[in-house]
């Protein structure tokens, strides 16, 4: 078999993909339900605060699956990730979509040397963002050494902490 339950790749996107599915609209409503009803707001801009809440749900119900296993796995979270990915989440998707312009029409001369240039000034901009999130306060949190020699996985992770 090509990918194994054990798999760090495998338990990674399927816990992701698990949590998009059945976790980001549980925790939209919730967050939905602690908005005011009515905001003395157009809809103009409510419509995009709710987007941006869509977002930041689908982020944190990723992010809350797969932090156990990212500690387990590297010994480090960072709190900050359903933040950055919900800010930095549109720039990717607009990096990834002038990539496979270049990709497909980048041997045009002038079409790809602008494209190019495009894409080299989000790409700063994306890298600047990973870096300016990576100086927040609590970026990285580290697990203890004293729980590592007791822990097998990542269920066990979980139960520890929450039980102590």
């Amino acid at each position: 078999m090509l990918f194994r339950s054990h798999n760090l790749g495998f338990q990674l996107s399927y816990a992701a993909v698990l949590a998009l599915r059945h976790l980001s609209t549980p925790l939209d409503h919730t967050m939905a339900k602690c908005w005011p009803a009515r905001w003395l707001v157009p809809h103009r801009i409510t419509a995009p605060l709710r987007a941006v809440r869509v977002a930041f749900s689908a982020s944190l119900a990723a992010w809350m699956v797969s932090t156990p296993i990212v500690l387990f796995a590297f010994g480090s979270i960072s709190p900050w990730c359903a933040v950055a990915s919900t800010a930095l989440g549109p720039l990717a998707a607009l990096l990834t979509v002038i990539a496979s312009l270049v990709v497909v029409i980048g041997w045009l001369p002038c079409v790809g040397a602008f494209l190019g240039a495009v894409l080299w000034l989000l790409g700063r901009a994306f890298l600047w963002g990973v870096c300016w999130v990576g100086t927040w306060p609590w970026c990285a949190v580290m697990r203890s050494e004293e729980h590592t020699s007791e822990l097998q996985s990542p269920c066990n992770l979980v139960c520890r902490l929450l039980l102590e």
